[in-house]
């Protein structure tokens, strides 16, 4: 009973709706991830082509190490913005679950549309950033356009021998990474 107006609580109603919202948050941390994506691809080929009108052609030799620079600041605040939606948009999901679950038992959190905060010590690695950022389904754009820009910038160095090794520690470090995570 509400005790308001002394009318029945309909958990049904209220689960519907607490879920047409918290699907609705989803959407747009999942449409803001994609938007991320986007613009980090158009700013990469907007940079790249800058590089090309200033030097009347491109050639990976013409490409200045400043336009390198501005490239990966851009890539490394695209990836960690990304990450953060990705991160809000998993945390939303669990709320989700849990609603599903606890909504026709329970009354607590009654339309409460924030992340639940036990959710990263019941599973730190699930929600941490360095996970999201790694993980292949969400982040594979942005592994390809890093490996992209360091394989510009040792090929531009007269470095390209040193790049394989540090792909393989690259490699290497991901997977002690993700070993330490499931042990968790």
């Amino acid at each position: 009973m509400d005790k308001t107006n002394n009318k029945p609580i309909d958990r049904q109603t209220i689960l519907v709706e607490e879920l047409n919202i918290l699907q609705g948050v989803i959407n747009r941390m999942s449409q803001h991830s994609l938007e991320c994506k986007k613009w980090t691809l158009a700013l990469a080929t907007g940079v790249l082509s800058l590089n090309s009108i200033s030097s009347s052609s491109f050639a990976i030799e013409s490409l200045s190490y400043g336009y390198l620079c501005f490239l990966g600041v851009l890539l490394i605040c695209f990836w960690f913005l990304d990450a953060y939606y990705l991160r809000f948009g998993r945390m939303f999901r669990e709320q989700h679950k849990w609603l599903i679950e606890n909504r026709p038992t329970t009354a607590q959190r009654m339309f409460e549309v924030l992340p639940r905060d036990d959710l990263l010590e019941k599973d730190p690695c699930r929600f941490n950033y360095l996970s999201i950022m790694f993980s292949v389904k969400g982040m594979a754009i942005y592994w390809i356009l890093f490996l992209s820009l360091v394989g510009l910038i040792f090929y531009k160095m007269g470095a390209i021998g040193y790049l394989l090794p540090l792909l393989l520690l690259c490699c290497l470090l991901c997977k002690i990474f993700r070993s330490f995570c499931s042990k968790l």
